[in-house]
This record gives structure tokens, C-alpha cells and sequence, in this order.
């Protein structure tokens, strides 16, 4: 907004010119600039400015803004603009690839008078197009070096298969590879379908979690498969209250049941014994897309108030380390796949080259861990995949791509926070 300082001149022309006229306003090319910059950082702000000044209608600013060509498919206005606005040595990026829900209905646009809302991929047939849409699958580039990111295409979609998301994936790695952006990660939830994605691909991850694929425009060069480590929390947690009692190598349980327990002590006494622990974590099916929900449950905070009751003899928490271990794992895990803030101790510390020997080590211990992890009869569980996730996701990908650049910058850190629909051990989320 620095760009205004000097425009009183101008709001004080366009007050005399339009104020008391209902209808049929006109506005200079610097108060429409003045009104869609105003209107973008703060709708709210700009209302307010309203009822003073005689500024266009939201309304008049979102049709000025469809303008831009923003159709189903892919947004080549955004791609092509990318490498004008990104400097030449911030272009190393990464493809973050997402899903939301829809309202599936049909409208009438006021602008064009077509009838939208059924599937569109756009250039692409990949479902039919008589069928309504009930999610848009949005596509964006995120700088890796440098804070930017920009959505660079989005489908409406109602059942899209993972073939035609692969190839998505391919021309969004070829149209901004053809920007002189270099890509060298895929970002996207831990679902079945995004898993078969993967494989379509050419990576390997469900056999021995090979979580890389060619690059498809420059020979001997890799993409990885990097899984959202905000949903893969939310699946662990999942895991083991559904599965109820897993067993680690040492043939020790790890039960959800510590964790019902302490709440009730909790709720019992009036007092919390340092963590967020409440009814909602418990009860977390009403809340499954929280992430905070499934981090505050698997934290080191709830890990240390059950090694504490067990310290005390309190009936009901004899030989729950093994819970309290697995719990301080999940924590460890999360906080270095998602560290995010360079003044962080401990496991929430970024990823450094003066630090990267010792957080692999201390990964490579939770995967050698988590692959001992046994359902209560001794059997591997299907539902076990969602935990063992995690293995896949640093130990396979991260070391191998974080070290091509911990060496040109002095921390990485990478905080992916997306939201979306994702299936859970057979139930959708």
C-alpha cells in the first residue's frame, strides 16, 4: 500500500465526481488500482473504507478480476509469469498437489451464461463431462529457497483416477521445467490413491519404499515423492485408536487405552498434568481433520504425563512405557518432517548440514523401530501401513533430497499444512 502515499488528490477527485450516484460511476485507472489492492489485503478493512469514500463494489472488483484466463486446466497466463516474477536463483521449487470438496451443483456463470459445475479438466478428457463435480484438485508450484508459491492449475473433478493425476503431475514437472523452474519434489497426502499415483509414476514405495521417479525432461535427474507430514500424523493417531493394542519388538503393548485413561484421571481431578489432553482427542472422530488434534494427542507432553502416573503407581498405567515410547516417536517424527522455524531445539530444530548426521541416525532408529511394530496376534496389519508411512517418508526421500541443498543453503525446512479429504485404514476421512 506504500505505492498511495501520494494519490489524495485523486480520492478527492473521485469523491466529488461519483459521491450520491447509485449507479453509473466511473474510476480512474489509480482508484481501481487503489480499490483491488485495498480489497485484496483486507476485505474487511476495504468495506470499512466504504462507508466513507466512494470506492467500487466487491462485486465490480471480482469482474475486473475475470479478466484473467482461469479456466479448468492449466494456468499457462500463471505459469508463464512465474519466471518474470521468481529471481534466477530462487527457482528451485516443488509440486504440492491437493484435494477439496465441493458442493456438487450445476449453475448458470452471469458473465458467459454458461452452465458450470460439471467436470472439467479442462484440455484433458479424463472423466465425463455430463458428470457433476464434487472436488477441484488444485496444482501449485512452492518456492523452496524463497517464500513463494503459485497455483498453477486446478481440475473439477468427481472420481479422478491416479493415471490421469500421474500425468498431471508429468506436465506440470514439463510446463515449468519449459519456465526455467527446476522441480524437484512432489508433495501430496498419504492416501491409497495418491500412493498408486506414486507408482504410476515409476516409484516403488509400497515394495521398498524407492520414493523417486524419473524426471521427464531432463535425463538422469530425479523427482521425489515427499508425503504430507500433517496428514500422516492424523494417520497414526488413526491407526492406533482403531487397532487399539500394537506390539514392538520386545513384545510390549502399546495401547490408545493409556491415552482414554489419562483423560479421565484429568477430567476426574480438575487438573492436567501439563497437556492438552481434553474430550476432543479422545473423541477425535468428530474432529479427524484437525491437525492439532492428532499432534497434541501423540506429543511428548502426553507421553510424559503417563510415564509420571506410572512413576506413581497409579492403578491402570503398569507397563505402559512401550505406549510412551511409540508416543515420543510419533512426536520426534512429526516435529522433524514439519520444523519450520529456524530458532527451533530439539526435534523441531531445521535440518542442517552441521546437523544432519545426527537427525539421521535418530531417524534411522524410529524406522527400525516401526518396522518391528506387530498387531496384537503377532500378525503384520494392513492398517500398520499408515504408521509405517513414516519410514517412506524421511528415511527414502528427505536425506537423499535435503542434502542436494543443505550444502547451498544453510537450513531447509519445509512446512506443508494442507487440508483435504484422505482415506484412513479403509475409512474416509
Amino acid at each position: 500500500m506504500q505505492n498511495f502515499n501520494e494519490m489524495a488528490i485523486d480520492l478527492f477527485k473521485n469523491q466529488s465526481t461519483n459521491n450520491g450516484r447509485n449507479t453509473g460511476c466511473r474510476y480512474e485507472k489509480s482508484i481501481k488500482e487503489f480499490a483491488v489492492t485495498l480489497h485484496y489485503h483486507s476485505p474487511r478493512g476495504y468495506r470499512f473504507v466504504r462507508k466513507a469514500l466512494c470506492l467500487p463494489s466487491p462485486s465490480t472488483i471480482r469482474n475486473w478480476a475475470t479478466n484473467v484466463e482461469a479456466e479448468p486446466g492449466f494456468l499457462m497466463q500463471v505459469i508463464r509469469s512465474i519466471s518474470d516474477l521468481v529471481k534466477p536463483d530462487q527457482r528451485d521449487c516443488i509440486i504440492i498437489l491437493d484435494e477439496m470438496a465441493l458442493k456438487a451443483q450445476t449453475l448458470v456463470e452471469r458473465k458467459s451464461g454458461r452452465l458450470v459445475g460439471n467436470v472439467d479438466y479442462g484440455c484433458i478428457q479424463g472423466e465425463a463431462k455430463e458428470n457433476t463435480a464434487n472436488h477441484a484438485l488444485v496444482v501449485m508450484a512452492v518456492g523452496l529457497k524463497e517464500k513463494w508459491q503459485y497455483p498453477i492449475a486446478y481440475f473439477l473433478t468427481a472420481n479422478i483416477n491416479a493415471d490421469i493425476q500421474a500425468q498431471i503431475i508429468r506436465e506440470s514437472v514439463q510446463f515449468l521445467t519449459e519456465s526455467s523452474l527446476e522441480v524437484h519434489a512432489v508433495v501430496f497426502d498419504g492416501t491409497s490413491r495418491n500412493l498408486t499415483t506414486a507408482d504410476r509414476l515409476g516409484c516403488k514405495i509400497s515394495s521398498n519404499f524407492d520414493g523417486c521417479f524419473k524426471h521427464p525432461c531432463i535425463e538422469g535427474r530425479k523427482i521425489y515423492i515427499i508425503l504430507d507430514a500433517c496428514h500422516m500424523i492424523k494417520l497414526a493417531r488413526n491407526a492406533l485408536a482403531d487397532i487399539g493394542i500394537i506390539k514392538d519388538l520386545n513384545n510390549g503393548t502399546i495401547k490408545w487405552d493409556f491415552i482414554v485413561k489419562l483423560h479421565q484421571i484429568q477430567a476426574k481431578y480438575i487438573l492436567h498434568l501439563g497437556n492438552k489432553l481434553k474430550q476432543h482427542h479422545i473423541k477425535w472422530q468428530n474432529h479427524k481433520m484437525k491437525v492439532k488434534i492428532a499432534a497434541q494427542t501423540l506429543s511428548t507432553s502426553v507421553a510424559a504425563a503417563i510415564n509420571f502416573l506410572s512413576y506413581l503407581k497409579t492403578p491402570g498405567f503398569e507397563n505402559s512405557v512401550a505406549t510412551t515410547n511409540f508416543i515420543q516417536k510419533m512426536n520426534d517424527t512429526f516435529d522433524i518432517l514439519n520444523s519450520k522455524n529456524k530458532f527451533g531445539k530439539a526435534a523441531k530444530q531445521p535440518v542442517k548440514k552441521e546437523n544432519i548426521t545426527e537427525i539421521e541416525m535418530h531417524l534411522k532408529e524410529i524406522e527400525t523401530y516401526l518396522m518391528q511394530l506387530k498387531d496384537y496376534d503377532d500378525t503384520v496389519p494392513r492398517k500398520k501401513e499408515n504408521i509405517h508411512c513414516w519410514i517412506y517418508d524421511f528415511s527414502k526421500v528427505c536425506f537423499s533430497h535435503t542434502q542436494r541443498f543443505v550444502l547451498q543453503t544453510e537450513s531447509i525446512s519445509v512446512c506443508f499444512n494442507i487440508k483435504i479429504l484422505a482415506r484412513s485404514i479403509g475409512n474416509e476421512l
